[in-house]
């Protein structure tokens, strides 16, 4: 049998994988290129390509940057305010309900009770289940008033709400704040002893309102009607 005389020719996939091999940079650059935003180069008669929402007129342009240095001036003093507020805080010692809560020797019994008082809240009893969702109703929807109006008012020098729920709470309020708090600690327990109604909704009765509408005279007219019948 008579043998080639020439080498065999390579397959073709063995070429074409030299191919992709040698091209794939250019490949990459390709892609590289068309997903990229290259922007063309202005010419002197179109002048400056500018970001998105900068406007092109020169006059509304100078409008639009005072503005925005404005808004960058007032965000920079707001932020010094607020790194001011935390140096504040971070130098200003605890309070003084803090100081006496810490100094009491039966920690262990304290957290004691308080577990167990907030197990019954919901556990408990009916009767310590009102009790308890009145004193503590009381003393936050007090506290929560007493610590905005010394945060409205800017008797707390902070600018952050909770910072003045903290200084109410840890005896560093206005004699104004503690009043609110007081104040509506005592309406609140008051209300829940007596069960006095004193509210800013209104309030009717439901067989008065039926019978200003009409409804309970058409009714018994034919309940009336029923029985004779």
């Amino acid at each position: 049998m008579a043998k080639s005389s020439g080498a065999a020719a390579p397959p073709i996939a063995f070429v074409m994988k030299r191919v992709a091999l040698i091209t794939a940079p250019m490949w990459i650059a390709a892609v590289m290129l068309f997903f990229a935003d290259i922007k063309p180069v202005p010419t002197p008669d179109e002048g400056p390509v500018l970001p998105a929402g900068v406007p092109q007129d020169p006059s509304s342009r100078a409008a639009w940057l005072e503005a925005e240095i404005k808004r960058a001036r007032a965000a920079a003093a707001a932020s010094e305010r607020k790194a001011a507020a935390l140096e504040e805080a971070m130098k200003r010692g605890p309070g003084p309900m803090e100081v006496a809560l810490d100094n009491l020797p039966a920690q262990h019994a304290l957290a004691a009770v308080a577990a167990a008082a907030g197990l019954l809240s919901i556990l408990g009893p009916t009767t310590f289940e009102r009790f308890f969702l009145a004193l503590v109703g009381s003393v936050a929807g007090g506290l929560m008033v007493g610590a905005s109006a010394n945060f409205l008012t800017g008797y707390s020098g902070t600018p952050f709400w909770l910072d003045a729920i903290g200084m109410l709470s840890n005896g560093k309020g206005s004699f104004f704040g503690y009043f609110l708090w007081t104040a509506l600690f005592v309406l609140g327990m008051f209300r829940w002893m007596t069960g006095f109604e004193y509210s800013i909704y209104a309030f009717g009765d439901e067989d008065t309102i039926c019978e200003r509408l009409g409804e309970v005279p058409l009714l018994r007219n034919e309940g009336e009607g029923a029985v004779g019948a």
